[in-house]
C-alpha cells in the first residue's frame, strides 16, 4: 500500500510537470481553438507555391528601420524580419501560440513565467538565439526603447537566465495573462549585433534579423524591399506552414493618396488598402479592374475598430472646460460629411471600443453601480453614455450651433466683433495639425461651422516626421488620432488614459487626460483576472471617457477594403481578426 501511494503521488507530480511545462498557447478569453501539435492554421494553403513578389502601396514616408525607439519614422513591414516568443492567431480572440518558445509554464512558487527557447532558433548569421539575447533585449528596451516598452516592462520585476536555454520573467501576478502575452510578443534583439552598433538612433542600416525575411534594399522615403530568407529556422513550424510565400515583399511609398491611386492605376504596385470612401466609390471602375487585372475586395471582419477622432490637447486652457468640448462636438456635422463626402459608407464612432463587446450600456449593472458608489462618483449613475447629437445631413446645422453657442457663453466666451472672445479679450483660435491632404475636405466644412461660432480655425499640414515630433512634444491644438481597438482591455489602457503618463513625451496619452476615476478604473481593469469583471470595468471606462467629452468622434467601418492584382491569390477562408497577407501567394 505504501508503494502504491508513493507511485500515485509521483504520477500526479509528473502530470503536473507535463501540464505546466508544455504550454503551447495562451488565450485571454476562450479555450484554444487548436490542440497541441496542430499541423497548421486551418485557413492557410499548405501547398501554396513559394515564388513571385508582392508590392504594397503605402502613403507617407520613413527614415528608419529601427521601430523600437521613439525617434524617427519606421518603415512598414519590419515585423517580417524578427520573431518573438509568441505569434498572434488571427482566427481567435486574444490568442497566441508558441513561436520562439518551445513551451512555457507558470512557476507559482517563485512568481515567474518561464520560457524554453527552441534549440533550432537561429539568427540569420547562423548562431543560436540564446537566453542572453532575451535578457539583453529586456534591459535595452527598458532603458532605451520606446516609452511603450518602458511602461510595460516596469511591471516585470526582474529577468533571469536559467539552464537549458530558458528565460524567466518575474511578475507580481501570474494571472495577468495580458502581461504574459505582451512579454511573449516583445521583439528580441541580438546582443552580439548591438554590442557593436548603436541602438538608440535613427538608422537605415539593416539590423541582424531572425525572421522569415531580411531587408534587401532601401531607398529612404521611397521604398523598402524584403527578400525571403531561405535558411529561416522556423519555416517548418506549424504556425508558419503555408505562410511567407513571396520571395520578395516591397512597400512602395507615395506622398499622398491621390498619387498612390494614380500609381495603382498605372500598375506600379499590387495591393492598396483603401480607407478613403471617395476613392473606393469612384476610382476603381470595371474598366480599370478589367484592363489592369485588378479586383476589389470588401470583406467583413470582427476586429474592434476603436476610436478615430479629432483629439483635443487638454493641456491647453481653452479646452479644459467640458462645455467647450461639447460645443466643438456640436459644430461637427457628421451626417452631412458621411452623405456628401463618404457616400454614406461609415457609421459614427460613439464608443472608444467600437465593434467590440465593451461598448458602454445605457444602464449600469449592479457591479458598476457599486463601483461608482465606492469611489464617490455618483454623478455617472444618472448619465447615459454621451452620444453626439445627430443632424439631418442637409447642411443646416443651425439647431446644434445654437446649443453650442449657449454652452460657449456659459463657459465664459461671447461673440465680440464677430469673434469668440473671453473676459481677457483673447480670441478663441484652433489649429488642425494633419499630414494627409485628403482630410482637408473633412475639416474645411467643419471650419465653416466653427466660424459661425466666432472661432478662428485653420489647417496646418506637415510631413509625417514633423507631425510625430509635434505629437511627442504636445505641440498642437487639435489633430487626428486613432485609439486602436482591443479584443480584451489590458495593460495598454494605462498608456492611453492614466494621468501619470499625461506628460510623458512620446507616450500614448496624447490628449493629456488626467482623471482620478479613470486612473482607478484602468488599474482595476489590469488587476482583475475575472473576464466578466474586466468587461464591466471596460464598459465603465468607455462611459466615463465619453461623458467627459475628451474627443470629437469620427467614424468606423467593419470591412477590409482593398484592391489587389489578379496575379496574387488569397485564401478562401478569411480569419475574423486579420487578413494575414502572409498566407497569400503568387499564382
Amino acid at each position: 500500500m505504501k508503494n502504491f501511494w508513493l507511485l500515485f503521488f509521483l504520477i500526479i507530480l509528473l502530470c503536473q510537470k507535463y501540464s505546466l511545462a508544455n504550454q503551447y498557447g495562451l488565450s485571454l478569453t476562450d479555450s484554444l481553438k487548436y490542440p497541441r501539435d496542430f499541423p497548421k492554421f486551418s485557413y492557410v494553403n499548405k501547398d501554396a507555391p513559394k515564388k513571385g513578389s508582392l508590392n504594397i502601396g503605402v502613403v507617407g514616408s520613413f527614415d528608419s528601420v529601427n521601430n523600437n525607439i521613439l525617434m524617427g519614422s519606421a518603415a512598414d513591414g519590419l515585423y517580417l524580419t524578427g520573431d518573438s516568443l509568441f505569434i498572434k492567431s488571427v482566427e481567435e480572440l486574444a490568442t497566441v501560440y508558441n513561436l520562439l518558445a518551445e513551451y512555457f509554464y507558470l512557476d507559482h512558487k517563485n512568481s515567474r513565467v518561464i520560457f524554453k527557447i527552441r534549440d533550432i532558433a537561429k539568427w540569420h548569421y547562423g548562431s543560436k538565439i540564446t537566453n542572453q539575447d532575451f535578457s539583453f533585449s529586456y534591459r535595452l528596451l527598458k532603458e532605451s526603447g520606446h516609452p511603450y516598452y518602458k511602461i510595460m516592462l516596469n511591471k516585470v520585476n526582474k529577468i533571469e537566465e536559467l539552464a537549458d536555454n530558458k528565460i524567466a520573467y518575474y511578475i507580481d501576478n501570474l494571472k495577468d495573462y495580458d502581461l504574459i502575452q505582451k512579454i511573449g510578443l516583445l521583439p528580441i534583439l541580438s546582443q552580439k549585433y548591438y554590442s557593436k552598433n548603436n541602438f538608440n538612433q535613427i538608422s537605415l542600416k539593416a539590423p541582424l534579423a531572425s525572421g522569415p525575411y531580411k531587408i534587401k534594399e532601401i531607398k529612404a522615403g521611397k521604398y523598402i524591399i524584403y527578400e525571403k530568407y531561405n535558411n529561416y529556422w522556423g519555416k517548418d513550424l506549424n504556425v508558419n506552414i503555408g505562410r511567407y510565400n513571396f520571395l520578395e515583399i516591397k512597400y512602395s511609398y507615395f506622398r499622398d493618396s491621390n498619387i498612390a491611386v494614380q500609381n495603382l492605376k498605372a500598375g506600379n504596385y499590387d495591393l492598396r488598402y483603401e480607407n478613403i470612401a471617395k476613392n473606393w466609390a469612384n476610382n476603381y471602375g470595371a474598366d480599370f479592374l478589367e484592363k489592369m487585372h485588378f479586383q476589389k475586395y470588401k470583406i467583413a471582419h470582427k476586429i474592434p475598430t476603436g476610436m478615430q477622432c479629432f483629439i483635443l490637447n487638454l493641456r491647453k486652457d481653452k479646452f479644459k472646460d467640458k462645455k467647450i468640448r461639447e460645443a466643438l462636438n456640436l459644430a461637427f456635422d457628421f451626417e452631412w460629411t458621411n452623405q456628401n463626402l463618404f457616400h454614406s459608407s461609415y457609421e459614427r464612432s460613439n464608443s472608444f471600443f467600437s465593434n467590440s463587446p465593451y461598448i458602454a450600456n445605457k444602464k449600469l449593472n449592479k457591479r458598476q453601480i457599486k463601483y461608482l458608489s465606492k469611489y464617490k462618483a455618483e454623478d455617472y449613475l444618472y448619465q447615459e453614455p454621451y452620444t453626439p447629437l445627430k443632424t439631418l445631413g442637409d447642411g443646416d446645422n443651425r439647431k446644434n450651433l445654437i446649443l453650442a453657442q449657449k454652452l460657449l457663453k456659459e463657459a465664459g466666451w461671447q461673440i465680440k466683433n464677430f469673434k469668440l472672445t473671453n473676459d481677457l479679450g483673447e480670441i478663441f483660435t484652433m489649429e488642425f495639425l494633419i499630414t494627409s491632404p485628403s482630410f482637408q475636405r473633412v475639416i474645411l466644412p467643419y471650419i465653416k461651422n466653427l466660424e459661425k461660432l466666432g472661432i478662428e480655425a485653420k489647417i496646418k499640414m506637415v510631413d509625417f516626421s514633423n507631425y510625430q515630433k509635434s505629437l511627442e512634444n504636445f505641440n498642437f491644438d487639435v489633430t487626428i488620432y486613432v485609439y486602436p481597438g482591443v479584443v480584451v482591455a489590458g495593460n495598454e489602457q494605462i498608456n492611453f488614459w492614466h494621468s501619470k503618463y499625461a506628460n510623458l513625451k512620446g507616450g500614448s496619452n496624447i490628449a493629456g487626460i488626467s482623471n482620478i476615476l479613470i486612473d482607478q478604473i484602468v488599474e482595476d481593469i489590469i488587476a482583475t483576472t475575472n473576464y466578466k469583471e474586466k468587461s464591466d470595468l471596460t464598459k465603465l471606462l468607455d462611459r466615463v471617457l465619453r461623458n467627459n467629452i475628451y474627443v470629437i468622434p469620427h467614424w468606423n467601418i467593419t470591412n477590409h477594403r482593398f484592391i489587389l492584382n489578379h496575379k496574387i491569390k488569397i485564401t478562401d477562408e478569411f480569419p475574423h481578426y486579420g487578413l494575414d497577407t502572409n498566407s497569400w501567394w503568387h499564382q
